[in-house]
C-alpha cells in the first residue's frame, strides 16, 4: 500500500505544480508585467517663464539655424528699448497735458476771482462776493480732487503689487 501511495503522491504533486504554473502564468505574470509597466511611465515636466525662450531650447536653435539664440535675443532687448521708449512718451506727454490744463484752470480761477473783485469795486457787493467765493471754492476743489485722485492710484498701485506678489508662480 505504501508504494501506491508513493506512486499517487508524484502524480498529484505533478498535477499542484502544474496548477500552480497555470496560475501564475495567467494571473500573477500580468500583474508583474503591469507593475513593471507603471514603474517605467516616470515623466519630467520642466515649466518655464520668462520673455525668452529656455537656454536650452536657445542652444537647440542655434544648432538647427546657426545664431538663432543670439538674433532672438537681440530681438527680445530691441523690443524692449523701443516699448520702453513709447512708455516714456506717453508719459511726458501726459505730464504735459496735466500742466497745461493746471495752468489754465488756475488762469481761469483767478480771472473768476478777478472779476468778483471788480465787481465788489463797482458796488456789486453780493455778485462780486460770490464770484470770488466759487473762484477760492473751484480752486479748493481742484486740489482736492487731485489729491484724492493721486490717493486712489496709489492705493490701486500698492494693491496690484500685493496681488502680483501672493498670486502663484
Amino acid at each position: 500500500m505504501s508504494t501506491q501511495n508513493s506512486n499517487k503522491t508524484p502524480s498529484k504533486n505533478l498535477q499542484v505544480k502544474e496548477e500552480i504554473k497555470k496560475v501564475v502564468h495567467q494571473e500573477i505574470e500580468p500583474l508583474i508585467k503591469d507593475i513593471r509597466t507603471v514603474t517605467t511611465q516616470i515623466s519630467k515636466v520642466q515649466i518655464w517663464q520668462g520673455p525668452v525662450p529656455h537656454p536650452e531650447d536657445l542652444k537647440r536653435f542655434d544648432k538647427v539655424v546657426p545664431g538663432t539664440g543670439k538674433k532672438l535675443i537681440n530681438q527680445f532687448i530691441k523690443q524692449s528699448d523701443h516699448r520702453m521708449s513709447i512708455e516714456n512718451k506717453v508719459v511726458s506727454s501726459n505730464i504735459k497735458k496735466e500742466s497745461i490744463g493746471q495752468i489754465f484752470g488756475f488762469t481761469l480761477m483767478l480771472l473768476i476771482i478777478a472779476g468778483g473783485f471788480t465787481m465788489v469795486f463797482l458796488d456789486k457787493d453780493v455778485v462780486g462776493m460770490l464770484f470770488a467765493a466759487s473762484g477760492f471754492g473751484g480752486i479748493l476743489a481742484l486740489f482736492f480732487a487731485q489729491k484724492s485722485k493721486s490717493r486712489k492710484e496709489l492705493q490701486n498701485k500698492n494693491q496690484s503689487r500685493q496681488n502680483k506678489s501672493t498670486s502663484p508662480k
